[in-house]
């Protein structure tokens, strides 16, 4: 793999154990019950910038 590749793959992986993050994404859902959008998928994780809507 090449460096590229290896970052790609470490910034999916970052991105599954997000969605699969059962704390965080219960209280996600908490808060869209509660009528609140929190951003929890909306955000990449390790990143600074915002994913596309």
């Amino acid at each position: 793999m090449t460096e590229q590749d290896v970052k790609a793959y470490q910034e999916f992986l970052q991105i599954a154990l997000t969605l699969h993050d059962p704390r965080g994404l219960a209280d996600h859902l908490g808060n869209v019950i509660d009528g609140q959008d929190d951003d929890y998928l909306d955000q990449v994780p390790g990143s600074a910038c915002q994913a596309p809507r």
